[in-house]
């Protein structure tokens, strides 16, 4: 349980020891670090197949790191878009 401030009278039985609050403290970042890594892992992901080339992304095991960036997969923004306003 976390205090802000000071305890209410009467509420020593509910304070921890320094340890047990050291492990909760453990627990707590380390959550947040799983939660980091799986929020972050998808978009590492994207942008790894987004330099591979099309054998590499479907290869078995996948690759992590591609072996050679291709930066030709990437076009630059609005190559592809008409430049007279058509659709």
């Amino acid at each position: 349980m976390i205090w802000f401030g000071s305890r209410p009278s009467g509420a020593h039985h509910l304070a921890r020891s320094a340890p047990s609050r050291r492990a909760g403290q453990v627990l707590y970042w380390s959550g947040i670090a799983l939660l980091v890594f799986v929020m972050v892992l998808p978009f590492l992901w994207m942008v790894a197949t987004s330099l591979m080339d099309e054998l590499a992304v479907f290869a078995y095991p996948p690759p992590l790191v591609p072996r050679t960036a291709r930066f030709s997969n990437t076009s630059t923004p609005g190559a592809r878009c008409p430049s007279d306003g058509s659709t």
